[in-house]
């Protein structure tokens, strides 16, 4: 049973990967499990979930995956940005947004994948510790960088989120 839950994370993680942009064929027998959760259906929960629509304009979300070869016990540990934009005469404009490190909980039933919880930590003094008890050791250093190399890291995944929304955005506006 374990290296069963094993193999269908290691898949889950091998699909996540491949809608990042990352080259990833998946096996014959993997089939089932890519057809059933894309980037779309990522993006899509995390509009619905962490979205924060302030005034008229549209959600869009982008991630990238957290040391995913971490993943364990169904979760899917992920930074996602999160930004409304808005479109006037000058172009797109920002609004609302959201940047956070989230553990999407995982489940298949009846050979489909899909997402049916998250955790994030919570804002404040309770970030760091929350950081410790929701994500594996070896993600806390891209989410609580402690220098300059891993905050420059952070700050580029970041800005490269920002471009995968602006984008969508663009394409959803037709710019």
């Amino acid at each position: 049973m374990a290296r069963k839950r094993l193999w269908l994370i290691s898949t889950i993680v091998t699909i996540f990967l491949s809608g990042c942009q990352i080259v990833a064929q998946p096996a014959a027998h993997e089939t089932a499990v890519a057809n059933a959760l894309q980037t779309e259906v990522i993006e899509s929960y995390l509009v619905d979930h962490l979205g924060v629509p302030a005034w008229d304009g549209k959600v869009f979300c982008s991630y990238a995956i957290l040391y995913a070869e971490q993943v364990s016990e169904g979760y899917v540990y992920l930074w996602a940005l999160c930004l409304q934009q808005h479109l006037e005469e000058d172009g797109l404009v920002v609004g609302a947004g959201i940047s956070v490190p989230v553990a999407l909980r995982v489940q298949e039933e009846n050979g489909n994948w899909g997402i049916v919880g998250y955790l994030v930590p919570q804002d404040g003094t309770f970030f760091g510790a929350d950081v410790r008890k929701i994500f594996p050791k070896s993600a806390w250093d891209q989410i609580l960088p402690g220098n300059n190399r891993e905050i420059n890291q952070k700050n580029e995944l970041v800005q490269r989120l920002e471009k995968a929304i602006e984008m969508q955005a663009k394409s959803y506006y037709g710019l």
